[in-house]
């Protein structure tokens, strides 16, 4: 199977995986996220969905390693072939960046900004959640519930318009 197959290959499983994914997180938008529950579930739903977008973008920057487009850190090199080793942040951010890079799409995204933070305070809210010891770490107050949401879409739109500039630039992929 030549580059470009296996790209493509990859990319197909981005979309079949976000088609799913994107599907519960629309059903659960749906509703209202008012109540502890919602939340809860909105918190587990979107880091299903970034943490899936994350490994398909890993499949699909092994193939840009393989083409040795762009340099990247041994960092990046390192979570994009040994990713379990890293915590989910450290993966997200550096999976993304590589990608940006692998591909040399001109608007690499910069982790700099508060949206970052937010988004990080979605990855320690789901680590509470899960890993509940206290009735306190269930709970998603009000206070901070609009900056983990924001957040969120920040970081699901930094892949998402990965896939739009990367389809823009090799037009050949589209069907």
């Amino acid at each position: 199977m030549n580059t470009k197959q296996r790209l493509n290959e990859a990319l197909d499983d981005y979309f079949d995986l976000s088609a799913t994914l994107n599907t519960d997180l629309n059903a659960l938008l749906s509703q209202s996220l008012n109540s502890a529950p919602s939340r809860r579930n909105f918190v587990r739903v979107t880091m299903a969905l970034l943490e899936g977008y994350g490994h398909s973008f890993r499949r699909i920057c092994a193939v840009g390693l393989e083409s040795e487009l762009q340099e990247l850190s041994r960092k990046e090199i390192l979570i994009l072939r040994k990713d379990r080793s890293f915590a989910v942040n450290e993966r997200l951010k550096h999976t993304l960046l590589a990608a940006y890079k692998l591909f040399d799409l001109d608007m690499e995204p910069s982790f700099e900004g508060k949206q970052w933070f937010q988004a990080l305070r979605l990855m320690k809210k789901r680590d509470q959640i899960v890993n509940a010891k206290l009735l306190i770490d269930l709970d998603v107050p009000e206070e901070k519930w609009q900056q983990l949401y924001d957040g969120t879409l920040w970081l699901i739109g930094l892949f998402t318009n990965f896939v739009t500039a990367l389809e823009a630039k090799y037009p050949e992929r589209q069907a």
